[in-house]
């Protein structure tokens, strides 16, 4: 447990830094394979998953209660390419920022 909460800490506070899995288990000195272990038990899903919905949901909060243009919340989220950002958000949502954007505001 105490791994899994150190692990949700690390990710809030680098989320945007786009670290690797190798990076976050290296600060919590154990394995890669380890960590996703302990993701599954405890938040029955894998680490990759618990980070990228760390994304998701940051990219939601802005798109829906910010003027920010979607271009800028890419580059706020650590995302180097819009396009890139858009395929992540469109495939874990169903529906690309733009369209969540417009249906947020209704």
């Amino acid at each position: 447990l105490r791994i899994f909460l150190n692990f949700c800490d690390l990710v809030e506070a680098h989320f945007r830094d786009h670290l690797t899995l190798t990076e976050y288990a290296g600060r919590l000195s154990v394995t890669e394979a380890r960590l996703n272990d302990i993701c599954r038990r405890m938040a029955e899903r894998p680490s990759k998953e618990v980070v990228h919905e760390r994304l998701l949901q940051e990219a939601r909060r802005l798109l829906r209660y910010s003027a920010v243009p979607i271009t800028e919340i890419c580059y706020q989220l650590g995302f180097a390419d819009p396009a890139y950002f858009s395929r992540f958000f469109t495939k874990r949502t169903g529906m690309p920022p733009s369209q969540f954007r417009r249906e947020g505001q209704v």
